[in-house]
């Protein structure tokens, strides 16, 4: 069964990714960004969900931008390693930064994008 945890507030991020890419360093991990009011992100789910549900060694982190208002001043936004700049946006979290790969926006329902960011 494939791994999901819920990230609801970009508080202590730092810290809650790195516990996790230590106890499933053997799983391939993503982070999808969304929040509940963005259509786009409604429609994105199933589909991703789908994708990382296909192996077992896969871990989805589900992190929480926060309401319309909160996701305009976004932690998210300044942090180095996401610079979010629209939802939803799907990062495979690797060990280095220069190998994350990421999907953003209408990228996330693309079937063919899909199979191929999920094929490593």
């Amino acid at each position: 069964m494939v791994e999901q945890i819920e990230i609801k507030e970009p508080t202590n991020f730092d810290e809650k990714i790195n516990d996790i890419v230590k106890n499933y360093s053997d799983k391939n991990i993503y982070v999808l960004f969304y929040g509940d009011w963005c259509p786009d992100c409604r429609n994105a789910d199933p589909i991703i969900n789908n994708y990382v549900g296909k192996k077992a060694n896969n871990v989805l982190i589900k992190a929480s931008v926060g309401s319309k208002i909160d996701y305009q001043s976004s932690p998210y936004k300044r942090y180095s390693r996401i610079q979010l700049q629209r939802i939803p946006t799907l990062i495979k979290w690797s060990a280095n930064q220069e190998n994350d790969k990421r999907l953003v926006e209408n990228q996330c329902e693309d079937e063919n994008l899909l199979t191929e960011f999920f094929s490593d």
